[in-house]
Order: structure tokens, then sequence, then C-alpha cells
């Protein structure tokens, strides 16, 4: 590309927004939206002074684009047909079934919409129709859209359910993504056999923000860390109901802060400060929703650069809450589920003034006379240590000896 001549205007220039375009996304292009660019920018900026968009004209028609325009620069997807089949274990708002797919033949002309089919087997083993569509060098999808790793999935209970999910593109043994049920979000994870197990059982309880709390493994594009999220009861004005830490393995830490949905408490927004700055428009955000049905993880999508990827959370502790208030006399109840293999459990409640006290108990809610452990010491600094506890449901209740102000719980699970 360029000019006839060397000495003409513009040549170096056009060579420039050509490479520009391509460099700054890691997203393939379609060659003749680079070229597209590269002409507007030509256009916009390399003009001599005098002589308007003439001259940048007058060069146009000298230049030549090799190549069909429609082509994707950079070849074929890296992730084929066959990193999508095989079996995943499944897990959509905390229910657990087992997905199989195998591929079928690619017809984008007048075939089905899906190269992927197979069964979805519940955990009571009722078998379900699935069928699944992603990109091939034979069906190449909606080139601006449709990502390579992406995976839309359908089966069909006793109506249809779709799926959107994303490859991890590092590890390819998980995806992760959202679903919708009677136009409720919900979050989806998928897992090759043996990679982890969200271990929670249904509860049918309702969801309360702050159950979204604690400590999480989170695995998002098959990046991994450790994630806190602390519920603040009583933020001050401009502060996010949740905030807390990630950790990556090799020790750094990010500041994280995010806030639930009001019309569904259980879709959470948050962000991390991977820059560090004060401005958070150069956080990354993630949107995830917590699993309604057993409160032991979450999952959903986040977003790099503008592209999509799957990220999913694993509880691992189940609580962790700050400036609680109450009146004398008032009572405050938290459930906690404790997986199979927890070797001890901690409740530690401290700071704030008054005085209140915390009640445990296996199984049922407890009350100021009927309870599993109970300190009962004066002031705000209660401590319950539980060894080998039982699986289950865990209740907790905050009690007013007296009112009480700004008092932090954190329950920590050992395993």
């Amino acid at each position: 590309m360029g000019s006839v001549a060397k000495g003409e205007h513009g040549g170096k220039a056009l060579q420039k927004y050509f490479t520009e375009f391509f460099a700054v996304q890691f997203e393939y292009h379609i060659l003749g939206n680079v070229w597209l660019n590269a002409m507007k920018k030509f256009l916009a900026n390399e003009a001599l002074p005098g002589m308007g968009h003439y001259y940048a004209y007058l060069h146009l028609h000298k230049v030549i684009l090799f190549g069909d325009p429609s082509l994707r620069i950079g070849g074929i997807p890296h992730w084929q047909k066959h990193h999508f089949t095989g079996e995943w274990e499944m897990t959509h708002d905390g229910w657990k079934g087992l997905l199989k797919l195998k591929e079928t033949p690619d017809q984008p002309i007048d075939g089905s919409f899906y190269n992927l089919e197979g069964q979805y087997i519940s955990s009571d083993g009722v078998k379900y129709l699935a069928k699944a569509a992603v990109r091939s060098p034979n069906y190449p999808r909606d080139l601006e859209d449709w990502k390579d790793h992406q995976m839309n999935l359908s089966v069909t209970f006793n109506e249809e359910q779709h799926f959107l999910l994303y490859l991890h593109t590092r590890s390819r043994d998980e995806m992760a993504g959202t679903t919708s049920w009677h136009n409720i979000p919900f979050g989806v994870s998928l897992t090759r056999p043996g990679v982890t197990k969200f271990i929670g059982v249904r509860d049918g309880e309702a969801i309360e923000p702050w159950l979204l709390s604690g400590e999480y493994q989170i695995n998002h594009d098959g990046w991994r860390g450790h994630l806190r999220l602390v519920y603040n009861f009583n933020p001050s004005p401009g502060e996010k109901h949740f905030t807390g830490e990630y950790l990556t393995p090799d020790g750094k830490q990010f500041k994280v802060h995010g806030e639930t949905d009001p019309a569904h408490r259980h879709a959470l927004e948050f962000s991390i400060d991977y820059p560090n700055t004060e401005s958070q428009l150069d956080d990354q955000r993630f949107e995830v929703y917590f699993f309604t049905q057993t409160k032991d993880g979450m999952a959903g999508i986040t977003h790099w650069n503008k592209i999509p990827f799957g990220v999913r959370l694993t509880k691992i502790s189940p609580l962790h809450v700050k400036n609680l208030n109450g009146v004398k006399d008032s009572m405050q109840h938290f459930l906690l589920y404790v997986p199979p293999g927890a070797i001890r459990m901690d409740f530690n409640m401290e700071g704030g003034s008054g005085d209140a006290d915390i009640y445990v108990r296996y199984g049922q809610q407890p009350t100021i006379t009927e309870y599993d452990y109970r300190p009962y010491v004066s002031g705000n600094q209660e401590n319950v240590s539980i060894y080998s506890p039982r699986t289950g449901f865990w209740h907790a209740m905050i009690h007013g000896f007296s009112e009480y102000r700004d008092i932090e719980l954190k329950v920590v699970l050992s395993s």
C-alpha cells in the first residue's frame, strides 16, 4: 500500500493507520473493517493545508486493497468444535446435571442453526434433549458479535431454556455464563468431570444480599484468585454495600467494590481495581449471579478489552458483614451452609459499641433459650469455635442484650 512515488504525501501514514487498528484489539478483525478505519483516518488527518480533502482523494485512487474484504485476519479460531464436546458437569443456579455433547455436520446455508447435539441428564436421572451452536471454519456465524470461545446452548425441559456460555480460553476445562428462566437471569457453570464441584444443597430460603458475602475461589477465563466480599449494612454516602479484596496466587492484592440489583437480589455487579487507581472507570467489571437454590457459589460474565469471558466463583467461607446495628432485645438471623469435609467453623464478632450476644444452632434458628453455642460475655467481643461441624445448615443470631452499633461478624470455615 502507499503511493506511486515515495515522495508523495500520505503513504506512510496510511500504512500506520492500517496496522494501528489491528494492533489495539485482542479480537480478530475483518479485513474490510481495518481498511475502512485506515481510510477514515487518512481522510481526516492527511489533507495538506489549503488542499481540503481533494489531496487525500487524489491519492486514494492509487491505493489498492489486495484480498477479500470479508475475510477475517488471523485465520481460523483457536477453539474448535471438539473443545466443546464431551461431558460437562453443569450447575445452573444450583440445579445440577450432566451435559453430553457430540459434533454434528455444519450446514450454514439451509441446515440447522446448531452443530452440536446431545442430552442433559438431571441429578435424578431424567434425560432432556440438548443442542448447541459454536463457531467453526465451515460455520463462521456472525463475525461481529459471535466470539470464538462462545457456545449457545438450548435444553428442552418442560419448555426450552437457553444458555449463553464462554469456554475458558486458557484452561479449556470450564465454561461459564448466564441463562434466564421466566425472565429472571441466573448464573451457569460447566466443568469437566473432577475439575471442581459445588456441594451445596437446595434449601428454598429467600435471598438476602448479605448471603453473597464471604470468601470465594474465583476463576475467570482460567485466571484464578481469592475473592473476599464484605457486606456493609450501613455504607457511607457514595460507598457500595460490598467491598473487599481480590488476591492473586502470587500475593498481589486489589480492591473490590460492588452492589446487588434491587430487582434481582441474587445479581451482583462488582469491579476489581486492577490498575489501583482512584477512578472506577478503568476497573474490570463482573456481572455474576448467586446460586439461589444452594447458596454455594456464583457464575456469570466479565469483560476485558470489550471481550466477554466466563467467570465462576465457589464459596469457601460463608459470611462477612459489618456495621450491624440493633436495639435492645432485637434479633438478627443468618443462615449458613457447611459442606462435607469441614474440620472447623469459627464465628468472630467484634467492634462497635453496646452489648450484643451471638447464638449458634444447627438445623433451625436459635432463640435466647434454645441454642447449641453461646459465649454470653459482656461487650461485643465474642467468639465461637466449632470443631468437626456437622454438614448442613447452621443458624446464627445476634441478640441485643442492650442497644449496639457498628458490629462486624465474620464466619470462617476450615476444610
